[in-house]
């Protein structure tokens, strides 16, 4: 059984499906695309498309929104106030696509190592659990923040529960923004926290942060952030889509390779309260450099999804990720190796 919220992202999903279209299609057209996402590093690749002339070289103009959350993007894309989201699988794309929505995964993006990276980290202080987190079981009972319980974070909780014989009624649940998760609990107001990227924030640095399992530790190369189209690009001729999307690995190459954006470490710093510092050693060697998408990735969330009652069914792969686009790319660039 869906919840309430679900099904009203069912009906906004259903609902912006045919009006806009058109309007994207337009201006998919004319060059201009506009891509939204979250701020975090791995997002350099979208700036040094831009900086380092790969969007114009493509003939592009491309316009960047951010948002909070992955989950904003979904209404924007089917609505087609957007081209192209950088999103997760989460409840509510699924949810959107099961009502018959314009958007489709076609390209991958990073995936969780456990030599790289952070997301989907659990944290507490060590007053808390001197002993670390060796025994999930100390979450018993504990004051624990996730953004939502809907996202990968909570995917990611409800894991680390799960592998200690627990659920999310043996704990206390707190949903509240990664910044806030933070302060509150170096101020002790929670006990634990899961959230991404902590090394890149100055209270990461303190020797009182206990780090616990994380994505990598859970699921070891599991792929979490992908490149979705709307209807301007799913539809119609996919050279526009193929052109975004060679522009923009051209720059996540760049990005692996140790080149980094200005504009996106204020953008970290000004509105996440990052360390520009602490982001540029961030890892890198997490990020997909062929746009390839991991299927079982996406299976293992929506399986969750369906189990937890944030989707009604599962679907099929099919009907979720478009690979033309990426498989047109690549060809291309066989094409000019050989």
């Amino acid at each position: 059984m869906l919840n309430p919220c679900n099904r009203r992202q069912l009906v906004r999903a259903a609902a912006g499906m045919v009006l806009p279209a058109g309007i994207g299609c337009r201006r998919a057209r004319t060059g201009e695309l506009t891509v939204a996402f979250t701020p975090r590093i791995t997002a350099a690749g979208l700036y040094l498309a831009e900086e380092q002339g790969f969007f114009r070289q493509a003939g592009l103009k491309v316009r960047r929104v951010t948002q909070r959350r992955s989950d904003y993007l979904v209404p924007l894309l089917v609505d087609g106030k957007i081209d192209v989201g950088f999103v997760q699988v989460t409840p509510t794309l699924l949810n959107a696509v099961a009502a018959g929505a314009r958007i489709r995964l076609v390209a991958g993006r990073d995936v969780a190592s456990r030599s790289c990276g952070s997301i989907g980290t659990l944290y507490g202080m060590r007053k808390n659990f001197p002993n670390g987190f060796g025994d999930l079981r100390v979450l018993k009972g504990r004051r624990v923040a996730v953004s939502r319980t809907t996202n990968l974070e909570g995917f990611c909780l409800d894991a680390d529960l799960a592998s200690a014989g627990l659920d999310m009624h043996d704990i206390q649940v707190v949903e509240m923004d990664q910044a806030q998760a933070v302060a509150a609990l170096v101020e002790a107001r929670i006990d634990a926290t899961v959230c991404n990227f902590l090394e890149s924030r100055p209270e990461g640095l303190s020797p009182e942060i206990v780090r616990g399992p994380g994505m990598a530790d859970l699921f070891s190369g599991m792929q979490y952030n992908f490149v979705a189209f709307g209807p301007s690009l799913l539809d119609g001729d996919p050279s526009p889509g193929v052109a975004f999307l060679t522009a923009f690995y051209r720059g996540v190459r760049a990005f692996a390779s140790g080149h980094y954006s200005t504009a996106l470490l204020d953008i970290l710093k000004n509105d996440l309260g990052m360390d520009p510092q602490l982001a540029l050693q961030s890892c890198r060697s997490g990020s997909v450099l062929d746009g390839s998408i991991d299927r079982p990735s996406i299976q293992r969330v929506m399986d969750w999804a369906v189990r937890k009652g944030f989707c009604s069914k599962p679907l099929a792969i099919s009907s979720i990720v478009d690979t033309r686009f990426v498989d047109i790319m690549n060809r291309k660039s066989e094409g000019e190796r050989s």
